[in-house]
């Protein structure tokens, strides 16, 4: 391996070219804070000189208004008053009505008592009864305002008792020559005569001018408010940002505040101007938006040549850096090329999981070896490193030396050989040698890969293939698969035998037409077509046959269509059942009725005989024994009852031919069908049992009767259900291996060369981008195949004591963040738990897969997932959906880890597929965690069982034979 040597590259030029920039920017940003900053003090300033200069032209005409208003009002009271103290009422009527016609803007110049009593007013005749003001509150106020020394007083607005609107009231205190309070003299101002005098004044149409007493109501206000009555406006004292700073500051003169109005909480800006002689503040509100919008109109286009200035500073920034950076790094790339290439073959060899010898073709010495040849073969690497390659092929050296020598002069070569291991084990390998040069010097680069396992599970389809051809050759029933064309692909000696064949080989590749006669072959092509055009199964179907001699038999036939994993029917797979015996046993049966009963009785099949209506009219000594061990009652089971309703009552309710079941005895007992036979499923207390029915019609008898028999057939279901699922894995496990092996080797292929075509691209580029993108899906792609060796078994993994509580606490807190929120995980674990000797990785990925399809069935949907972990005996283990389907328990104790969920549920004809490699029932598969599941259980001695409800959630055990090693603290 070459020596690594570090050289850094130097980019003096882009740090220059980067601090300049960012000084620039620095300065920009500086200039663009302070012009904001000074623009927006400008623009407020300039606004409140503006609002000043009108608010002392308001202050001065609505002062020079009350002043001239209260003038008015005194020269009225003194014309009034008498020299006695007292009031004549009709001269003060008359000079009221004269003050009224010399101030048309107010309304209801009245005189009132002391005590608040209306005496008379301009628009009300004296005499009249007239309401008092003793509890009006602006009256009141102006009371205790005559105490402080106030004359003539602008009160709170209120509305007139005469009119019933609302007015500003004006009032002057008219007191004896003993200065007590007499009478008063009041005029109202209605509020909008305000309104109407400053609609033309010279301010915005967003702004509002008005009228504010010190004890915070509003005198007048302009605009009015529409979303406000005028009783939140005027009859609410205000206790918003202006009112407040006033009274904090002792009313100055003038000033300005900013605030949120008490009116509709908008943000504010308040110039104000007290009158100079009423203690009364004149305000003009602006709206802060305003002023912001105004400000930004002014400052938009210097705001946006300057983002442009910025713009092109940076697009010319970035073309330069990137010219520099191009320069410095095709320097930086040219002088670590070597270094690099190095590096990652070191990596790659050393670091990678397949086993690699790096190996001198001219002494077979081995040069270098990784760490997955130093795991594989038991020896150090130093030690391996030092070996030579003799040492450990099983070949003579002679034959080494010439597959070596073959190597090097084709340059690569493939071949299978046979290696021994430190502990003189023999294994079977997949050698690949390629050559390369390193330093000048030819070596041969070695990749080698496990096959033993691969062997081994060749060898088992072969012995599976000569017991496949031992049952065809030596079976009693006529057995056959069919292609899509209707061509024999395989079939039974039985069916050499009757059409004059020597062996069945010699029917592979013909049609029916040219095996049977043609009376025959037009039947049996006519079954062929449903079967292979629409996929429908026919069973049980008898037909007659001829054998050589001519003889005529009777078989039953039935058919099922060979579906691919794209649901195209590619074939199909009969058996015909010859029925000759059977058909004459029948013949025998309708001479004597008699003779037919005890033979019945001999019988170790339930047996009952009908009538053409289906009633029961002879049962035989298992049926009533079968009567007597099943609900409902015996005597429902007995002669004289119908046979549908009582057999209906006993079929398993998920069973899903029922209507199938009950259909094919009435054709047999009208005449439609001469027999009929049917498997299915009964209830049970304990268990799932299966049946074997056969209902057979006598036709020469009179009356016609039909005989049904139950076969007790669950010990043969159970067995071919083990045997499918034995067939399924063991070639689910020759594809995974083959797929696994061959996607490594091209993978890493494909790794190697988009690692190579990235050293030659800039960094940054988008082809580099793309070709990066590529190799994390390379990658993911390997962590599946690697996923397919674990599924077979070929990555043990460490056995050691744990408890497998506590395994099963950890692994649930490294997954407790990605549980979704609508799901709700229960652990029910005690502590300590079980002990078991298994590889506690695996046991986290069991209880990580496991609650992970828990969440996934429950989907979208609210629900729970309860995990518990306990110990049963072997005894307890249920038999239903039981995985491995050949795994019982050997050892008497086993630890249970239980994952039951709230979802979805699985269904029956889904049930056997749960484990099956990339198998779902959504759109897309998930990949190999269920089958990695079952092999890791089978792995460690253990098994799975499933319990499943659709539309209720399910049920996943997972049992491991308990330790009776103790733990180590």
């Amino acid at each position: 391996m070459l020596t690594r040597h570090t050289t850094e590259p130097v980019c003096h030029p882009t740090q220059i070219l980067n601090l300049s920039v960012s000084i620039l920017a620095l300065l920009l940003a500086v200039y663009a804070s302070v012009f904001s900053w000074q623009s927006w003090q400008d623009e407020k300033a300039a606004l409140l000189y503006n609002l000043q200069n009108i608010m002392t032209l308001e202050e001065r005409a609505v002062d020079t208004y009350f002043t001239q208003l209260e003038r008015d009002i005194l020269a009225m009271g003194v014309g009034i008053i008498g020299t006695d103290d007292k009031i004549d009422i009709e001269h003060a009527y008359t000079l009221a009505e004269r003050f009224s016609e010399g101030h048309l803007e107010l309304r209801d110049i009245s005189v009132i008592r002391e005590d608040g009593q209306l005496l008379f007013s301009a628009e009300a005749l004296p005499g009249h009864t007239l309401p008092t003001l003793a509890q009006e509150p602006s009256f009141q106020k102006f009371r205790d305002e005559i105490q402080e020394g106030r004359p003539v007083s602008i009160g709170q607005p209120h509305v007139c008792p005469i009119h019933n609107k609302w007015s500003i009231p004006l009032r002057y205190v008219i007191s004896s020559k003993g200065d007590k309070l007499m009478y008063i003299i009041s005029a109202d101002l209605p509020i909008g005569m305000l309104q109407n005098y400053w609609k033309d004044a010279p301010f915005t149409k967003t702004a509002a001018l008005g009228l504010i007493r010190d004890d915070g109501f509003l005198v007048g206000r302009y605009p009015m408010s529409d979303k406000l009555e005028t009783e939140e406006i005027y009859g609410i004292p205000r206790k918003a940002t202006l009112i407040t700073y006033l009274r904090q500051h002792q009313f100055p003169q003038n000033g300005y505040v900013r605030g949120p109005s008490s009116l509709d909480g908008s943000d504010y800006l308040n110039s104000f101007h007290r009158l100079e002689h009423f203690p009364i503040t004149l305000f003009i509100a602006m709206p802060m938006s305003e002023i912001r919008t105004a400000w930004w109109n002014k400052v938009k286009v210097p705001y946006f040549l300057t983002l442009v200035l910025f713009l092109g500073g940076f697009f010319i920034y970035r073309v330069t850096f990137q010219r520099e950076r191009t320069r410095e790094m095709e320097r930086f790339h040219t002088s670590e090329a070597i270094r690099e290439s190095e590096d990652r073959f070191r990596n790659l060899f050393e670091r990678n999981v397949a086993i690699m010898l790096i190996i001198d073709p001219d002494t077979g010495n081995i040069i270098q070896a990784n760490k997955a040849a130093s795991d594989f073969y038991g020896w150090p690497i130093e030690l391996l490193s030092n070996m030579c390659i003799q040492e450990i092929n099983t070949l003579p050296s002679e034959a080494v030396m010439n597959e070596m020598n073959k190597a090097m002069s084709s340059g690569s070569i493939h071949l299978a050989s046979r290696h021994r291991r430190a502990d003189n084990s023999i294994r079977d390998v997949d050698v690949f040698r390629s050559k390369i040069e390193i330093h000048g010097k030819a070596f041969l680069y070695s990749i080698i890969h496990d096959i033993t396992e691969r062997k081994q599970a060749e060898e088992k389809i072969k012995e599976l293939n000569r017991d496949f051809i031992s049952l065809l050759e030596n079976t009693g029933d006529f057995i056959y698969f069919k292609d899509e064309n209707s061509h024999y692909r395989f079939c039974s000696q039985t069916v050499a035998n009757i059409t004059g064949h020597a062996s069945w080989r010699d029917i592979i590749g013909k049609h029916s037409l040219d095996v049977f006669p043609e009376e025959m072959s037009h039947i049996y092509y006519e079954e062929d077509f449903p079967v292979l055009r629409e996929g429908k199964p026919l069973l049980n179907k008898v037909n007659p046959f001829y054998d050589t001699l001519g003889n005529k038999g009777w078989a039953s036939t039935s058919k099922w269509p060979l579906i691919n994993g794209e649901g195209e029917v590619v074939g199909l797979f009969g058996i015909s059942r010859d029925i000759t015996d059977r058909k004459l046993a029948e013949e025998e049966l309708r001479r004597s009725e008699e003779f037919v009963k005890n033979v019945l009785d001999t019988l170790q099949e339930n047996i009952c005989v009908l009538d053409i209506t289906g009633t029961i009219v002879m049962v035989n000594r298992k049926w009533r024994e079968f009567a007597d061990a099943n609900p409902p009652a015996p005597e429902n089971y007995g002669v004289g009852v119908n046979y549908l309703t009582v057999c209906a009552a006993a079929i398993d309710d998920n069973y899903e031919d029922s209507s199938l079941f009950t259909e094919g005895i009435r054709a047999v007992c009208s005449g439609e069908r001469i027999s009929y036979e049917q498997e299915y499923p009964c209830h049970s207390p304990t268990e799932q049992r299966w049946f074997r029915l056969r209902a057979t019609r006598f036709v020469g008898s009179d009356p016609a009767l039909v005989v049904i028999s139950h076969e007790n057939i669950t010990e043969r279901i159970d067995w071919e259900r083990q045997r499918m699922q034995i067939e399924k894995t063991q070639s689910l496990n020759l594809m995974a291996d083959a797929i696994g092996h061959h996607c490594n080797n091209q993978l890493y292929a494909v790794i190697h060369n988009l690692e190579l075509v990235l050293d030659v691209l800039p960094l940054g580029s988008d082809e580099s981008e793309r070709l990066i993108d590529a190799m994390k899906a390379s990658h993911r792609a390997a962590d599946v195949s690697g996923q397919m060796l674990t599924y077979l078994g070929q990555s043990p993994g460490k056995l050691e004591l744990q408890d497998i509580s506590e395994t099963c606490h950890k692994g649930l807190m490294m997954i407790q963040a990605f549980i979704p929120k609508n799901v709700s995980m229960v652990p029910v674990i005690p502590f300590p738990g079980p002990t078991i000797r298994a590889n506690m990785r695996q046991m986290h990925q069991i209880v990580t897969n496991l609650v992970t399809n828990a969440w996934e069935s429950i989907s979208d949907n609210k629900g729970t997932i309860t995990i518990s972990v306990k110990t049963v005996s072997a005894a307890d283990i249920s038999l239903s959906h039981r995985f491995p389907a050949n795994w019982s328990p050997k050892e008497n104790l086993y630890a249970c880890i239980e994952v039951a969920d709230t979802g979805s549920g699985i269904t029956n004809a889904d049930m056997e597929k749960v484990f099956d490699p990339f198998f779902t029932t959504k759109s897309v598969g998930r990949g190999l965690d269920s089958a990695v599941i079952l092999r890791v259980v089978s792995n460690h001695g253990g098994g799975l069982t499933v319990e499943s409800e659709v539309g209720k959630g399910s049920i996943f055990r997972v049992f491991l034979p308990v330790s009776a090693e103790a733990v180590s603290v």
